[in-house]
């Protein structure tokens, strides 16, 4: 059944449209979304009152959030895949194999010329294996050392030979500073051994005074290798000191890895995986799994190089699909490597071109074979594309990505009036037709 529905628009009450309908009629009410605009119908005469910033504003502001969001997850990716480019040293054959992790900032792999290929592995380590670790107690840190001033004296005992520390407390030192000479102690006792103040905070009032933020606190920790592979150390005293004072006795035990290598769990005190018959190996830096691609051959190498520098394209893409929200300055950075090697690099196959990209002809793959160590130095050496432009994006990384938004130009007052049009129009019709 199909019924239809005639709408008349005529008439304004109070400056305002009236819907009359065969239902009644209904004068428009004036919408007032949050950030304090007040925006009334076409009928009325266009009236658009903005207190709190026009629309063009918020409109380029809600654009600018999503572009940067995208772009900055784009730019982590990169910054991994150019962190960790899992390309050999050495001069890539035929029989070579080339071991390539998903994620490698939790599982990085390498394959001998042994390993099958071409293969999948997944690799899942979870929880990693952690060494002894000494939390020492949180404490203010411009609290002066609870410690009378004088000369102090405690045991540190490594792979069970002792070694004793001593330590003086002056008159009206901080905790700060005391921490920060006793971790240099300790430190300096093996190279394997780790001392360093860590600084965080607590919820919770405390009347003690303290600079801002007033919860801030101050803690020791000494901790070996991330593995189980490093020296076992404790802490002792003969008379409250130190090691009471500082919390040095508060010893975590180890902790053992559970592996999970291509379905079967297994619990070892390191962070190693071996597949295929120790064909495969690595090391896991974080709680985390990835799935290993094996492949043969030197057009393995050359394809991974291609991935990345094809993620580089699509982000120079992407910043010119928005150029009118995004700093100029921002591309500038990203293309500057390749502008500086822009004479070196058809030597292998690439070319910047004057957009900023670099473009990968068909002749890239066979230099690569044939050149190998030209190919990585360009690329990868200390002053290749890669490795200046990975430093590059960490500086565009480091610093807050609402920095690289193109303020706007008020000069453009024909775009801006078209955006109020536009909101206008459409909450006209939303709130005041239907």
């Amino acid at each position: 059944m199909i019924m239809a529905v005639t709408v008349k628009y005529q008439g304004v009450v109070k400056n305002a449209p009236v819907l009359h309908t065969q239902s009644g009629s209904y004068p428009f009410e004036p919408v007032t979304p949050p950030g304090g605009l007040e925006l009334r119908p076409v009928g009325a005469g266009l009236a658009t009152r903005a207190t709190q910033g026009s629309i063009y504003e918020l409109a380029r502001a809600a654009e600018q959030e999503r572009v940067l969001g995208e772009l900055d997850f784009m730019l982590q990716n990169l910054s991994v895949n150019l962190t960790y480019p899992q390309t050999p040293d050495a001069q890539p054959n035929a029989l070579g194999r080339l071991a390539v992790s998903s994620d490698p900032t939790a599982i990085l792999a390498s394959a001998a010329q042994t390993a099958q290929a071409p293969t999948t592995h997944e690799a899942r380590v979870l929880p990693t294996a952690t060494g002894g670790v000494v939390m020492g107690k949180t404490m203010n840190p411009i609290a002066p050392v609870s410690l009378a001033a004088g000369a102090y004296r405690f045991t540190m005992t490594i792979d069970g030979q002792a070694r004793q520390i001593d330590m003086n407390v002056g008159e009206g030192q901080t905790n700060e500073e005391f921490i920060g000479r006793l971790a240099i102690a300790i430190a300096s006792q093996d190279e394997r051994i780790q001392a360093k103040a860590v600084y965080g905070f607590e919820d919770a009032y405390d009347p003690g005074a303290r600079t801002r933020p007033m919860n801030r606190t101050v803690r020791l920790v000494v901790s070996g290798p991330e593995d189980q592979t490093g020296p076992s150390f404790y802490f002792g005293e003969d008379s409250a000191g130190v090691v009471e004072a500082f919390g040095l006795n508060l010893l975590s035990p180890p902790r053992t890895a559970v592996a999970r290598l291509d379905g079967v769990a297994q619990a070892q005190t390191d962070n190693a995986i071996s597949l295929d018959g120790g064909a495969v190996t690595g090391l896991a830096s974080g709680d985390g799994a990835a799935v290993i691609e094996v492949t043969a051959g030197a057009p393995a190498v050359s394809q991974r190089l291609s991935a990345i520098i094809e993620r580089f394209n699509e982000i120079i893409a992407y910043i010119d699909l928005h150029a009118d929200v995004l700093r100029p300055s921002l591309k500038d950075r990203l293309t500057r490597p390749g502008e500086d090697l822009a004479r070196l690099l058809p030597k292998i196959g690439l070319r910047a071109t004057a957009q900023g990209k670099i473009v990968v002809s068909q002749g890239f793959a066979e230099a690569v074979k044939a050149d190998y160590a030209t190919a990585r130095e360009l690329l990868l050496g200390q002053d290749g594309w890669m490795t200046k432009l990975s430093g590059k994006v960490g500086q565009i990384l480091a610093m807050d990505k609402s920095f690289w938004a193109d303020p706007p130009d008020f000069s453009k007052g024909a775009a801006q009036r078209a955006w109020a049009l536009i909101f206008d129009v459409s909450q006209s019709i939303i709130s005041g037709y239907y």
